[in-house]
């Protein structure tokens, strides 16, 4: 039996990705649950960074690593390997994560990309992707399917 090489690759490729499901990324040291729910219900942005950047009586601003690891995310110190993965890892700053991040509507994702790694094409329906490479060149290329009909 012929597989034509697009439809071969497409094939491997859906084969491989099975591996590498569920993607979890970056782990907060902290369980920020109670955190979150509290600032979700803070009725200003203001207020919110108060919560956020000062002690526990509100009345005096964080200092030196408190203050860090409020307003800094170390996408180095908190990445993960993705499972089943074997070409590089992912760091991701969300609500979740970072609450410093609470109604911006933003996710930050640094991925380091192994020798020979494939960042696979993917959606996202509820928001758009900007990527950036910050260091050495990558080959990007398309394999597109033939305009017939698969039996």
């Amino acid at each position: 039996m012929h597989i034509p090489t697009p439809h071969a690759f497409a094939l491997a490729m859906a084969i491989k990705t099975i591996t590498a499901f569920p993607t979890p990324m970056g782990m907060s040291p902290n369980d920020n649950t109670k955190l979150i729910a509290d600032l979700l219900t803070t009725p200003t942005q203001i207020k919110r960074y108060q919560k956020l950047l000062t002690d526990p009586t509100g009345n005096k601003l964080l200092e030196g690593s408190q203050l860090t690891n409020a307003t800094i995310w170390d996408f180095e110190q908190n990445g993960d390997t993705i499972p089943g993965g074997q070409g590089g890892h992912a760091s991701s700053a969300n609500l979740e994560t970072f609450p410093y991040l609470i109604n911006s509507g933003v996710t930050l994702t640094m991925g380091t990309l192994g020798p020979c790694g494939v960042f696979l094409p993917h959606v996202h329906p509820r928001a758009n992707e900007f990527f950036v490479v910050t260091e050495v060149a990558c080959k990007t290329g398309f394999t597109f399917r033939a305009y017939k009909n698969i039996v």
